[in-house]
């Protein structure tokens, strides 16, 4: 049930070949329903979407097969493809905080289903929106809480090894963070040694940009007004909440994924056009 629950199909997607695999992916986000039946899956999907695959050795820019520079079709063909409960809904109100934009101006897409929220961050004008930023949460029911370190494993099995962990007593935070090249970014130094003191100093000093300088802009709710850097690449957060109860068990996952790099570049871009 949890395999695929998280995170996306994979890149092997893009090939027919494993479009057997892909009947098999259970979603924990919701009950009942599930993928349009196999002939027409064969005919269909995965869907053709308007961006290119990422490249080899790059590191996955998606949340459960939703990428980033996807349109809103791709978006809705992809979710479509898993499961055709998917309720979309729209809100102009994002990155440009305009109350009184036109409904037209969508810049927030909602994909729901019982305990599961898809949100894509868009920009562009009408007809031209693009995926510039990703949320998923799924809140789980009590009696069917998967455990914590499952979910991490699927988590670290799509995006690779973490590059920083934050932990509390109920919640563990995962981070990945690359510069705008696709580099991974280097960790902060310790500064609780006199070592990692001078490695700080002689970070600022050259000007290095360190996971948690990047972590800090992505928010974990589409809610929150976007800070992106252009400092920041492709940057991922996961939290991973425990159950009060049952503390080894998962209450609620939750994951944010930005180019920040290119979201700022492209929110920049479209409120110049509205300026004019």
């Amino acid at each position: 049930m949890r395999i695929g629950e998280i995170v996306a199909w994979g890149a092997g997607l893009v090939s027919v070949g494993v479009g057997a695999a892909f009947l098999t992916v259970g979603f924990g986000g919701g009950g009942g329903g599930g993928p349009k039946a196999e002939t027409a899956v064969a005919q269909t999907c995965p869907p053709r979407v308007s961006i290119a695959p990422r490249g080899p050795g790059q590191p996955p820019d998606d949340i459960l097969g939703v990428r980033l520079g996807f349109t809103i079709s791709d978006v809705a063909a992809t979710l479509t493809c898993i499961d055709d409960r998917y309720k979309i809904r729209f809100e102009s109100v994002w990155h440009t905080m305009e109350r009184s934009a036109g409904s037209d101006h969508r810049q927030l897409l909602y994909a729901e289903r019982d305990r599961e929220l898809l949100a894509a961050g868009l920009v562009g004008a009408p007809g031209q929106e693009r995926v510039a930023a990703l949320w998923r949460t799924i809140r789980y029911d009590e009696k069917k809480a998967p455990a914590r370190a499952d979910l991490e494993a699927e988590l670290v099995k799509h995006f690779g090894a973490a590059h920083a962990v934050e932990q509390t007593s109920l919640r563990r935070v995962l981070i990945w963070s690359y510069d705008p090249n696709g580099l991974p970014l280097k960790p902060e130094a310790d500064g609780s040694t006199a070592g990692g003191v001078l490695q700080r100093v002689g970070d600022w000093i050259a000007g290095a940009v360190t996971i948690p300088q990047c972590a800090e802009h992505l928010k974990a709710s589409p809610l929150d007004r976007p800070e992106f850097s252009e400092q920041c690449g492709l940057t991922i957060r996961a939290e991973i909440e425990g159950d009060l109860q049952a503390p080894s068990r998962a209450s609620a996952v939750k994951v944010a994924l930005a180019d920040q790099a290119r979201a700022k570049a492209l929110i920049e871009g479209y409120r110049a056009t509205r300026a004019k």
